[in-house]
């Protein structure tokens, strides 16, 4: 879901109100989901000193509504936030992962996420999806008790074809990790001064 397509308007610093306006979407997400200005820690603030909320998700840089980058500090107090009102935080990376640096943006920004998302980057292209994290909350996949067991299901998990593909993409950037980023920098940088000009 993209909270842009079902947010209304709002008082800035204040949470968005949320409203369904697609069939498909349970009615209850009004109620359960919170959006906040992005770059507004003090937003982030009010809404987690509300209590109740169990985990703030975000792109570290937002690109479904063109690129907005965090301004400095913006991630780091998110973690701190996150760890004072113990509050889960998660990076979707599918967009972000393996095209900036080998570790995501989190590598970048040195702000590790207790939870992560990566796509298809991960098997340069290939259908995959994979959720990393902190081994507490991963543990919970294995978990020998079923009754806190999370099942994590797909159609692509374990594919062999896909597998190998994220194998070998993985390899080639962890071995030349300086090369292909320093390239993608070069191209990235290249784009930017042609847009400019």
């Amino acid at each position: 879901m993209d909270p842009a397509t079902f947010v209304e308007p709002h008082r800035p610093g204040e949470e968005y109100p949320l409203r369904v306006t697609t069939a498909g979407v349970p009615k209850v997400i009004d109620t359960t989901v919170r959006v906040v200005e992005y770059n507004d820690l003090e937003a982030v603030e009010r809404t987690l000193a509300k209590g109740d909320v169990a985990a703030i998700l975000l792109e570290p840089i937002l690109q479904n509504i063109g690129i907005v980058k965090p301004v400095p500090g913006y991630l780091e107090g998110l973690r701190a936030l996150c760890d004072k009102y113990g509050t889960v935080l998660i990076f979707d990376e599918v967009k972000t992962g393996f095209r900036h640096a080998l570790g995501g943006y989190q590598a970048i920004s040195g702000v590790t996420p207790d939870l992560c998302t990566f796509g298809k980057a991960v098997a340069n292209g290939y259908p995959m999806g994979v959720i990393g994290g902190r081994k507490e909350i991963m543990g919970l996949c294995s978990h020998p008790d079923p009754s806190k067991r999370v099942v994590v299901a797909g159609t692509y998990n374990g594919h062999p074809v896909n597998v190998a593909a994220a194998k070998a993409s993985l390899t080639r950037l962890k071995t030349r990790e300086k090369e292909v980023y320093g390239e993608l920098e070069r191209l990235g940088a290249r784009l930017e001064a042609g847009l400019k000009s």
